[in-house]
């Protein structure tokens, strides 16, 4: 079993066809009865796990696939099924389709059980339209793309907003006065900032996910604490009025270093 296949929660970006073929090799690498005897998982196996697999008809497997939005009716499968704790060693997968039409409302509803789900429930988010994913989905799975799929990286990279290039580059970092200066220019609305404050987790996100592919533990710790800073703070946005004062203490807070504590 791959590193990869562990992660609890997986945002796959591809083309239909690449997405499916991906999940099915994940299935297979939990379910396969050819892999269970130490065989490599591959799309042309047919074993009676494979043919539920394909046919969507395994037991341990829930597939969500609505025709529009994602609905609370939509997701309320996921939430009657956690509630059962799993032998140990068991393993329950939820496969989510389009999951860039996950509205905000079943978005909210989903980002505790993604970020810290029971123990053997895995979530596997698939999409062709990486860019109509929330940012505070993707800041909660690893994201994996496949083939030529390169339209997600103007989402993950939003870094050349003159306010978010002081948390990436080292010389603006030590420039608290330039950071006053470049709020008072900008002159920020609450929701401009809660836009920013999403488009700066989803790139944490994003290179979160290459230090995991590059096993940079120090790496992986410091953005931790950095994705944990931006959570934090975008469940307590600005009051109206408050946009400098909140960017100042954000900025002076920030985590420049590994916290060893957590």
């Amino acid at each position: 079993m791959n590193n990869q296949s562990c992660v609890p929660a997986q945002l796959i970006v591809g083309n239909k066809e690449q997405v499916s073929d991906h999940v099915q090799l994940v299935l297979q690498e939990h379910f396969c009865k050819q892999v269970a005897q130490g065989n490599a998982p591959t799309l042309g196996c047919f074993c009676s796990e494979c043919k539920k697999i394909k046919q969507r008809q395994h037991a341990t497997i829930v597939w969500i696939s609505p025709e529009k939005d994602y609905t609370v009716d939509d997701i309320a499968i996921i939430f009657d099924r956690i509630r059962f704790s799993l032998d140990a060693g068991a393993l329950f997968f939820f496969v989510l389709d389009n999951a860039d039409t996950l509205t905000t409302t079943t978005a909210n509803r989903l980002l505790k059980v993604l970020e810290e789900p029971p123990t053997g429930y895995f979530f596997l988010l698939l999409t062709s339209n990486s860019q109509a994913i929330l940012p505070t989905i993707a800041s909660r799975c690893l994201i994996v793309e496949k083939g030529d799929a390169t339209a997600s990286q103007d989402v993950w990279s939003s870094t050349q907003h003159p306010l978010l290039i002081y948390f990436f580059q080292e010389d603006k970092r030590r420039d608290p006065f330039g950071f006053e200066q470049e709020i008072k220019k900008q002159q920020l609305s609450e929701s401009k900032t809660i836009q920013l404050l999403e488009s700066l987790l989803a790139t944490f996100t994003e290179h979160m996910r290459k230090a995991m592919l590059d096993g940079d533990a120090d790496r992986q710790q410091l953005l931790k604490g950095r994705m944990a800073h931006t959570l934090k703070a975008l469940k307590k946005p600005p009051q109206p009025g408050s946009n400098d004062l909140f960017w100042k203490h954000f900025f002076l807070t920030f985590p420049t270093e590994i916290n060893r504590g957590n």
